[in-house]
């Protein structure tokens, strides 16, 4: 039994890249495909949250359909669930679209849910980030009853399960860096360069 599994967000519909957004590249490499290798590091089974069969092809690890639900917490829902039948413990979801997640993110992430038994998130340069977190999946009920009530968001998600904000502080450039437009794309990949 696997003490934590990870699932990347992908099943957004990147409106304001030009859609598509997990194939989106940076220096080359697809969006999904820089998630899955930084998530690979950590030695944990990941699976891919999608909107509907095939919208990330290629890639080699389960893709796992949104939940009828509105908005990000559809993949979430979708992801504690798959969580459950692997007998995981925990659940770390990060986005597709946040290319140079810190290699810390899972050890101190974990640390703090498991301290206090409850989900955790990540913040940094006074800004959270609630895509990038740990979920117990003691909380998956909590999260089920809050999309059942028209909740869409993961912030939402993480308030009303009493979640705790995990601090970066970095002087370099932010790890948590989103990428939603196409100028965002271009700004990462010129400080990357």
């Amino acid at each position: 039994m696997p003490d934590i599994v990870a699932v990347i967000l992908a099943g957004g519909e990147g409106r304001r890249i030009g859609g598509h957004k997990p194939m989106q590249r940076v220096n080359g490499l697809r969006l999904v495909d820089i998630a899955l290798a930084r998530v690979r590091t950590w030695g944990i089974e990941v699976a891919v949250s999608v909107r509907y069969t095939g919208q990330v092809p290629e890639v080699d690890v389960p893709e796992i359909l949104d939940a009828p639900f509105e908005g990000p917490i559809a993949g979430l829902v979708a992801a504690l669930h798959w969580a459950g039948s692997a007998r995981a413990v925990s659940l770390l979801v990060v986005p597709c679209d946040t290319p140079a997640l810190p290699p810390d993110l899972l050890a101190r992430l974990k640390a703090v849910s498991d301290a206090t038994c409850a989900p955790c998130f990540a913040r940094s340069r006074g800004g959270d980030h609630p895509a990038c977190a740990v979920w117990p999946l003691s909380a998956t009920t909590e999260v089920e009853a809050f999309a059942t009530a028209g909740g869409r968001s993961l912030k939402g998600a993480l308030e009303r399960c009493g979640a705790h904000a995990v601090e970066w502080r970095d002087e370099g450039n932010d790890p948590f860096f989103n990428i939603n437009t196409e100028t965002d794309l271009q700004n990462f990949q010129m400080k990357r360069v």
